[in-house]
């Protein structure tokens, strides 16, 4: 009889740990789910994009869209960082010169009028040569520049104090009956687009 009870005993122990492994997470009953078999993702999973900082969402806000031309009282923003200019056209004559100044035979005198808004916090001295170019057709026309005996305008500067403006007619010369001129600015500011500005060329 005493046998009987020391085989019973060690074969009851064994059927209940393995019941209650059967119970267990990776027991007898099967292995935990893992993250990749269906689990809630996290947090960090779920969470969108973050928006880009205030700073670049700003500059790109504030800067016009290049890719149309402007036209007539338009204006082009040029912003970057610390950086940022607005160019108005804002007028157009044309002239036959003057005594110092006379187009070549069958050609005009083409001014336009610009004004330039300097809205750093430092000066910005002009290389018109640099900034500003002019095309008839997409053909490259002389350019006079900021000529002030043909178009006089007082409020030339070639260095613009920070937080102020100048405007001065920009001179070009174009055959006779040109009906548009195409002028493009660049302050020259690294990685700004250029602004085109289509002007209608009076006819006398």
């Amino acid at each position: 009889m005493k046998k009987f009870v020391l085989v019973i005993l060690p074969t009851a122990l064994l059927t209940a740990a393995l019941l209650a492994g059967c119970g267990q997470p990776g027991g007898a009953g099967g292995a935990a789910p893992s993250a990749s078999d269906g689990a809630a993702p996290s947090a960090s999973d779920s969470a969108a994009p973050a928006p880009p900082s205030a700073g670049a969402s700003a500059s790109a806000a504030a800067g016009s869209d290049m890719s149309q031309p402007f036209g007539l009282n338009q204006t082009a923003t040029f912003s970057q960082t610390a950086y940022t200019m607005k160019v108005t056209a804002t007028d157009v004559k044309t002239s036959a010169g003057n005594d110092n100044d006379k187009p070549q035979d069958g050609n005009i005198f083409v001014g336009v009028n610009f004004s330039i808004e300097n809205d750093m916090s430092n000066d910005y001295t002009m290389d018109e040569n640099q900034m500003i170019n002019a095309y008839v057709n997409g053909t490259a026309v002389s350019r006079l520049g900021f000529e002030r005996g043909i178009f006089p305008d007082d409020q030339y500067k070639d260095t613009i104090p920070a937080g102020q403006s100048m405007s001065d007619y920009y001179v070009v010369e174009v055959p006779s009956g040109t009906a548009e001129v195409d002028i493009t600015v660049n302050p020259d500011f690294l990685g700004l687009e250029t602004a085109t500005f289509k002007i209608p060329v009076p006819s006398n």
